[in-house]
């Protein structure tokens, strides 16, 4: 019979196994839990991965798309700007000025039979589809002259840089017209899209590691550890048997002699690995076993807050990677939307717009039709312009081009204007606008500032609240005096409106660029998400402040906040505004336009008004017509700015140096489609006298033509 000491030392025996045993036991989970926790957190890494490698190749692909159909579109701009003329007696300096002109690096003519006869690379003279891979691709052109194509991004060795080709044929299908251009989004995303880049960005885990490898070849294409870039796998480090795409496999395995946790899948081209050093994720069971060991009583409290704690730190970051992912969609899918739409936008009035003018060829004797549908056109057209200029408009500003105008104006005469404009768009789409009688609120109704840009903020507002309103809602307006600081005066514009409204979530971003509340927004409300983008970033320029209240369902209301240093009334420009008659019969116009279509619609605008239009092509031949007829020839020059040979600006400068005596006096219009302040401040200082802003405004055409004859 064993004594009290054998007893207790037994007991004390069979606890220090039972001890040792959960001790062990413990230990094994918590491993055993570490190694799922850290499969869990590289199979996140490995999905992100996927999202990220797709959505890039979906982007590069739409990017692509975008690019051929914008390449193709310039091809056959300058096959309409060459139709008209020779295209064979153009010199290579001609060819080398219009590629500058429309911003390409190349352009070629074929014949009918695929050879090279002109264009602004002689060397390339005389090379056909027959020439080589890169050329001959584009060999179906010959069977079907109904064809255009547009190459993919293509390696030009002889200018070693990479290019997109894009050819159609001109009108009499006698010709192919091909422009050269380098894509230098495509490429730039191209290379933000190289898979070793995309995993340099991807954040990981201490001791975790992103490893890419090629499928083929075995060799690690992209890591985050840039020691094991381009090392080549071995069967030692790494053995997976029967392997199905798009399955996850999680095994311990040795990457370069360092036992890992390893979460591996093939996709595609790549295999996908996350690895996760076993040291690194067990590190704290060092300090768990020693505290273990020497208290085996507080042994299971140690190891259940060691284990708390590694799951605590592993679920963090978790959260860390999943809103890393989320932020990441979230920026895909602004930008994605952004491209959708504007395709869908721009194409919608294009379509339009084409399709009428079909209508209106069928049936070319129904005059009522073909007004109707004329009507319809202007519509689109005014649309498109508005979404281009929206677009224009956000990229100066993003760029901090926008320079804002200083000049006197009169904000009562404003308020008119935007009232004027914005009521007619409300009665078009059933919606009441109304305003207070603000003049008694405004003392100081002369102001210097920049109209234009003050103009536009207002105008995107109402039209915002138009275009998110209901049939039968209403919008109603007040502006008035807020302060006077010095010689500065703050006013006050309150918008409000009983439109659908915003959610409280959606005001936080609601002067994001590219957003929109509702995904299906433009099915219903046409419109790229800048114009909010545009008038915070307008307001801000010119110092004043934004507020938004809104309730959805109910509407919005917006409150604008802008300083203005005060004028005096002699300060104003002086218009005759009495004058309603606005007459041209008579007045001798030199019309100095390069594109034949705009120059036969301008023409006969004019022409129709009663003047004597006398036509010139560049702005070189507009200075030897000036120079060479009597004085008082002209009474007006109207001029295009972009033209061949010379612009508008070289133009107007050399007119007015000129020694004619009239030189000095001729009033001289610019008319173009350049309407930043920026633009008119650069051709009042070259000597014109108005900018004239296309599409032409007839009307305003004549009426400016008409006010300057009038002076003479």
């Amino acid at each position: 019979m064993k004594d009290k000491k054998t007893k207790i030392r037994d007991i004390h025996s069979v606890i220090t196994i039972v001890f040792l045993f959960v001790l062990c036991g413990s230990i094994l989970l918590q491993i055993k839990a570490n190694k799922r926790n850290a499969q869990t957190a590289c199979s996140i890494i490995i999905d992100q991965l996927k999202d990220v490698i797709e959505e890039n190749d979906k982007n590069i692909k739409t990017l692509m798309v975008t690019l051929k159909d914008e390449y193709t579109i310039r091809a056959n701009m300058l096959t309409y700007m060459l139709d008209e003329k020779d295209i064979l007696t153009n010199s290579v300096d001609d060819y080398k000025l219009i590629a500058d002109k429309i911003k390409v690096d190349e352009i070629h003519i074929f014949d009918s039979k695929g050879n090279i006869i002109s264009g602004s690379n002689p060397e390339y003279y005389g090379y056909n589809f027959d020439s080589g891979k890169q050329i001959g691709y584009f060999k179906p052109m010959l069977k079907d002259r109904s064809l255009s194509m547009c190459q993919d991004v293509t390696p030009n060795t002889a200018a070693g840089k990479q290019m997109m080709y894009a050819i159609v044929w001109n009108k009499s299908k006698s010709q192919m017209i091909q422009i050269g251009v380098t894509p230098e989004r495509l490429l730039k995303k191209m290379q933000d899209s190289d898979i070793s880049n995309l995993v340099k960005n991807m954040p990981v885990l201490n001791g975790m590691n992103i490893i890419i490898v090629d499928d083929k070849s075995k060799v690690v294409v992209g890591t985050t550890d840039s020691s094991m870039l381009n090392y080549k796998l071995s069967s030692k480090d790494i053995v997976v048997k029967n392997i199905k795409k798009d399955k996850k496999y999680y095994i311990t395995t040795n990457i370069k002699k360092q036992r890992c946790y390893l979460t591996f899948e093939k996709t595609g081209k790549y295999d996908l690995i996350v690895s996760y050093s076993v040291n690194i994720v067990n590190k704290s069971m060092n300090y768990s076993f020693v505290l273990s060991f020497m208290c085996l009583l507080a042994a299971f409290f140690v190891i259940c807050y060691v284990t708390g704690h590694s799951i605590s730190v592993l679920e963090k970051n978790e959260e860390s990677l999943i809103k890393a992912k989320e932020a990441a969609e979230r920026a895909n899918v602004a930008k994605a939307g952004f491209l959708s739409r504007m395709s869908h936008d721009i194409r919608t009035p294009l379509n339009g717009i084409i399709g009428l003018i079909e209508i209106n060829e069928k049936h070319a004797d129904d005059r009522a039709l073909i007004e109707s549908n004329q009507k319809k056109e202007k519509v689109a057209a005014n649309h498109l312009l508005d979404l281009l200029n929206d677009v224009l408009e956000f990229n100066k500003m993003d760029s901090d081009d926008v320079k804002l105008a200083h000049e006197p104006f009169d904000i009562l005469e404003l308020c008119d204007d935007v009232l004027t404009i914005t009521t007619l768009r409300a009665a078009e789409s059933g919606i009441m606008l109304s305003h207070e009688n603000c003049s008694e609120d405004i003392p100081y109704p002369y102001v210097y500032g920049s109209p234009l840009h003050v103009r536009q903020i207002f105008i995107n507002i109402i039209g915002n609240a138009i275009k998110y309103n209901k049939t039968g809602g209403s919008i109603h307006c007040r502006a008035g005096y807020e302060e006077r600081t010095d010689d500065r005066v703050w006013y006050k514009v309150t918008i409000s409106d009983t439109g659908i409204g915003m959610s409280e979530e959606f005001l936080k971003h609601i002067f994001e660029p590219f957003t929109q509340e509702n995904s299906d927004v433009t099915s219903t409300y046409n419109g790229t998400g800048l114009g909010m983008a545009i008038v915070k970033q307008l307001v801000e320029k010119m110092g004043g402040t934004i507020e938004v209240k809104s309730k959805k369902g109910e509407g919005s209301s917006f409150m604008v906040r802008l300083p203005f240093e005060i004028a005096d009334k002699a300060d104003m420009p002086q218009i005759d505004k009495d004058d309603e008659k606005k007459d041209i019969s008579g007045v001798k116009i030199l019309l100095v336009e390069d594109n034949e279509l705009n120059m036969e619609i301008a023409e006969t605008l004019l022409t129709n008004a009663g003047a004597k239009v006398s036509t010139a092509r560049n702005g070189k031949e507009a200075v030897s017509t000036f120079k060479n007829t009597p004085e008082g020839a002209f009474d007006v020059i109207l001029m295009d700015i972009m033209m061949p040979v010379m612009d508008g600006y070289e133009a107007a400068e050399k007119i007015r140096n000129s020694s004619k005596k009239d030189a000095k006096d001729i009033p001289i219009f610019a008319m173009t489609a350049n309407t930043f302040s920026e633009d008119i401040e650069k051709s009042r200082r070259c000597g014109m006298n108005e900018h004239l802003s296309k599409p032409l405004d007839i009307g305003k055409v004549i009426a400016t033509i008409s006010m300057y004859s009038k002076e003479k």
